[in-house]
């Protein structure tokens, strides 16, 4: 029995006391997460901290570079409330960690009352900074609705959870049930969600030049435009991307998936778009050298052969590493069949000069091939259309289908093995 008091009140103890130490370590811990922030893309103009036993708070002002000369910087204040570990109790639950923090935001905008009233009474954001350091988010939206008279709107609810890890993983899952806008037409947006596991490999979130290997993926349920009380002129459906990114010898790879399942425009059925893509044997450091010039570009008419000889170099650095981009389907399915084609570009080094970029048209090489269904091309335009690319040779009948093929090497354009002037 001894022993068992001897125990609870240890923890007791440990619960009443370690807040305060806690406490410093998260201040620290905020201060080192201010100074990551403090980056190309965002100024940290001034920050406030004060600690309790249990808890505190922080307000921290901070402006967000758009690097666009057509988008404004933009100000806002964050403010937090935290609670201090090893064992917090929040609205939402028992969380063990260092720090539980409720965020609100003031927006730095002419219409800032209502602004910032709308995004803190209907968006709802939490962060854990778990023992090991790892940030999660947690972000709930409650239903809005507005009713101006001429345009009506609901904003349906949305919940998601999101892990930064100490060593820049990032992970987690959002879904948002959708929303309605009704005024001359009738939008709406049903059951979107996406999932993110990625790793930072080179460079920072915040600095313009982040490289990441891992997967990303979104789905969208459904899209529709309409007239009100009226058939859908446009509706999509099973709307999907995928990415995925990974890292060989230096070299980044990336692939890159979209379908739809159905898509209804106006009069038109089409099903199973597709669109499948490839890159190989991207250069990182170059990639994230290009990042760079583009992040920090003021003005699109300032040093613009500076920026321009920039540029090609590091075309010919990219060029260099043999990159290869492989559309490996693009299809859809009409009423009348299957449109399909496949394309591979990539660059022969043997006739390219890296110290002449004029030279990567003599080193690109092209191929693709495309079919399709005579009869989605059988009336109006589209078929005298089709009859003059038929008489031109840029299109072969072969049966029930229409085909072609393209090469493009050493500076020639091939159709149908029918070399075309350039």
């Amino acid at each position: 029995m001894k022993k068992i008091i001897i125990a609870v009140v240890a923890v007791l103890l440990l619960v009443i006391i370690s807040p305060q130490f806690i406490g410093q370590l998260v201040e620290n811990e905020h201060q080192s997460m201010l100074s990551n922030l403090n980056k190309q893309m965002v100024t940290v103009k001034s920050t406030q901290f004060n600690r309790t036993w249990f808890g505190g708070n922080a307000k921290t002002e901070v402006t967000v570079h758009a690097n666009n000369p057509s988008i404004d910087d933009f100000s806002l204040t964050i403010n937090e409330n935290f609670s201090f570990g090893p064992v917090i109790f929040a609205d939402d639950g028992i969380h063990l960690g260092l720090s539980y923090s409720e965020v609100t935001l003031d927006l730095g905008l002419e219409n800032d009352e209502k602004a910032t009233a709308f995004l803190n009474n209907n968006i709802h954001l939490t962060w854990l900074l778990t023992f090991s350091r790892h940030v999660k988010t947690y972000i709930k939206v409650d239903e809005y609705q507005s009713d101006l008279g001429y345009k009506k709107v609901v904003v349906k609810p949305a919940v998601g959870q999101f892990t930064m890890t100490a060593d820049n993983r990032l992970y987690g899952d959002f879904s948002w049930q959708g929303l309605n806008v009704v005024d001359d037409n009738e939008i709406t947006l049903q059951g979107v969600s996406f999932v993110i596991d990625q790793k930072l490999i080179r460079g920072t979130y915040l600095s313009g030049d982040a490289v990441t290997t891992g997967d990303f993926s979104l789905a969208i349920e459904q899209v529709q435009l309409a007239e009100p009380n009226q058939a859908a002129a446009l509706k999509l459906k099973g709307i999907s991307i995928k990415a995925t990114a990974s890292e060989i010898e230096n070299l980044l790879q990336l692939g890159l998936n979209y379908h739809i399942a159905s898509l209804d425009l106006d009069d038109q059925h089409f099903e199973q778009a597709n669109l499948a893509i490839q890159l190989e044997r991207l250069d990182i450091e170059t990639m994230q050298a290009f990042s760079k010039i583009a992040s920090t570009l003021e003005d699109k008419n300032k040093h613009s052969q500076e920026v321009m000889e920039k540029l090609m170099a590091l075309g010919s650095k990219l060029i260099a590493k043999e990159p290869r981009l492989t559309i490996q389907d693009a299809s859809v399915l009409t009423p009348q069949g299957k449109i399909e084609m496949t394309a591979t570009a990539q660059f022969d080094q043997t006739q390219f000069d890296p110290q002449n970029m004029m030279t990567a048209m003599m080193a690109l090489q092209v191929n693709a091939r495309a079919t399709a269904p005579v009869a989605f091309f059988a009336d109006g335009a589209k078929k005298q259309a089709v009859d003059m690319y038929l008489q031109q040779g840029l299109l072969i009948k072969d049966g029930e289908l229409l085909k072609t093929q393209l090469s493009f090497k050493a500076g020639k354009l091939t159709v149908n093995d029918k070399v075309i002037p350039m």
